[in-house]
């Protein structure tokens, strides 16, 4: 008697490179006058203080450069610059990389008792 012979094909591991980075660079002054005693013991003497600061990143050649007096401000803003940046680059990686890896919980079925139900972000478990 003859048996049936199944190929069998055996995945390649693959490695999976992050194609962008985010880079910046803060300028300041030292500031002398500054003094700072936050414990009896303890006491920090002049500052450097943010005035500026360049981004950018590998997919957009023209770097953003800030400069704000208020150092709170000049935060806020990168703050604002860096997230704007990292949508643009995460929205590329999800474009490239469809279909790679597997789809996030919201897109998967909930379980085999009522397949029209849809995982909630976050959870760990179906809610059937």
């Amino acid at each position: 008697m003859q048996q049936a012979t199944t190929k069998i094909t055996i995945p390649q591991p693959q490695t999976v490179v992050y194609p962008h980075a985010i880079v910046y660079d803060f300028e300041a002054y030292l500031d002398k006058t500054k003094r700072y005693k936050p414990t009896t013991d303890l006491t920090y003497e002049n500052a450097h203080v943010a005035i500026s600061v360049s981004v950018g990143d590998t997919m957009n050649s023209q770097p953003t450069q800030i400069c704000n007096v208020d150092p709170k401000a000049l935060i806020a803003s990168f703050m604002d610059e860096l997230n704007r940046r990292a949508t643009v680059l995460r929205a590329d990686v999800e474009k490239r990389f469809i279909g790679f890896f597997p789809h996030p919980p919201s897109k998967l079925s909930c379980c085999r008792r009522n397949s029209s139900k849809k995982f909630e972000i976050g959870a760990r478990m179906c809610r059937c």
